[in-house]
Parts: C-alpha cells; sequence; structure tokens
C-alpha cells in the first residue's frame, strides 16, 4: 500500500506541475503578447500624430493659398511668382491616413490580450469610435 501511495503521490506531484508550469508559461507568453501589442499601438499613435502634423501644416498653407487667390479675385496686388505652387496647395488634400495595423493585430489574437480593461477600452473607442469621423462608417 505506502508503494502504490509513494507512486501516486509522485505522479500527482508530476501531473500537477506540469499544470503549474504551463499555465506559467502561457501567462507569460500573454504577458509578452501584451507589452508588444501596447508597443505597437504606441508607435503607431506616434506616426499618426506626425501625420496630423504634416497635415495640419499643409492645411495652414492651404488657408494662405485661399486667401491669396481671394486678393487675386479681388484685385488686390499679390507676390505672381507664388500662383503655381499657391494653386496646388489650394486645391491638394490633406487626408489623414490612419495607421490600424497594430488594431487590427490587437483585434485578431483576441480583444483580451490586454488584461487593463480601461486602457482595452480606450484602444478600442480610438480605432472604432473616432475613426469614423475620418472615413465613413456604415452605421446601419
Amino acid at each position: 500500500m505506502k508503494k502504490y501511495f509513494f507512486e501516486f503521490l509522485s505522479i500527482f506531484i508530476a501531473v500537477t506541475s506540469a499544470f503549474a508550469l504551463n499555465t506559467w508559461n502561457e501567462n507569460r507568453n500573454d504577458k509578452q503578447s501584451e507589452r508588444k501589442i501596447l508597443v505597437e499601438i504606441k508607435n503607431s499613435i506616434q506616426t499618426d500624430i506626425k501625420d496630423f502634423t504634416v497635415n495640419i501644416h499643409g492645411n495652414n498653407i492651404s488657408l494662405r493659398a485661399d486667401q491669396i487667390f481671394r486678393d487675386l479675385i479681388g484685385n488686390k496686388k499679390i507676390n505672381q511668382d507664388s500662383i503655381s505652387l499657391m494653386y496646388t496647395a489650394l486645391f491638394r488634400d490633406y487626408i489623414p491616413i490612419i495607421n490600424r495595423s497594430a488594431y487590427e493585430s490587437f483585434k485578431s489574437n483576441n480583444l483580451k490580450t490586454i488584461t487593463n480593461d480601461s486602457l482595452r477600452l480606450q484602444i478600442i473607442e480610438l480605432y472604432e469610435m473616432r475613426s469614423c469621423e475620418f472615413v465613413t462608417c456604415n452605421k446601419g
């Protein structure tokens, strides 16, 4: 009886240890995935901020071009050297390109990858709700 008890105990300890080690490894991999996704999202947002900054500058140039052409139409004297450049600036579109690749990766892996509920909801709102302001969203 003692022999079987020690065999059972050793098998029980080995199986329990294997499950514990597996769970620890899965948790470690989940944390690494979470960290990687958050870094990717941070980098995407920083790239988007740079794009917005360039777009703001371009829109300011377009506003100046608009004023120059209003002055031209109003027969005010303007610098003729900049007309072609201002014409291009006037009709150029500055559309933000939102980098969604990190978010799409986050969605495809599992939205629960980010354990902080508040942060996860803020990221979802940023990409799902805010992006509708820049593109046409289906609201049906």
